[in-house]
């Protein structure tokens, strides 16, 4: 959501309507004891309408959306990847109440 801009000098406000969704992100990234990094190089923001933003939405449509966005996060924390022989994560996360 898109709260406000300012041009110039100038507060815009957007109002209620100035809503992306959805903007989904493909993070993929490593884990080790010093943390998780994630990334993700192209996800999209998608346009809204003309009318929206307070009817600036033309406008913050060609400043903001598009496919050619990129996030890269750091998590803290100890991410290490448990060893080759930690069943649980054998075939994905077990089956909760089954055990093998």
């Amino acid at each position: 959501k898109a709260i406000s801009a300012v041009v110039g000098f100038i507060p815009i406000s957007f109002g209620e309507t100035c809503i992306f969704q959805p903007i989904d992100v493909d993070l993929a990234g490593t884990g080790s004891a010093s943390g998780l990094d994630l990334s993700d190089n192209g996800f999209a923001i998608p346009t809204v309408a003309p009318t929206d933003c307070n009817n600036y939405g033309s406008q913050v449509n060609s400043g903001l959306t598009g496919s050619n966005n990129s996030l890269q996060m750091h998590m803290a924390g100890n991410f290490t990847p448990p060893p080759n022989n930690d069943t649980i994560f054998k075939n994905g996360f077990d089956t909760p109440g089954v055990i093998e």
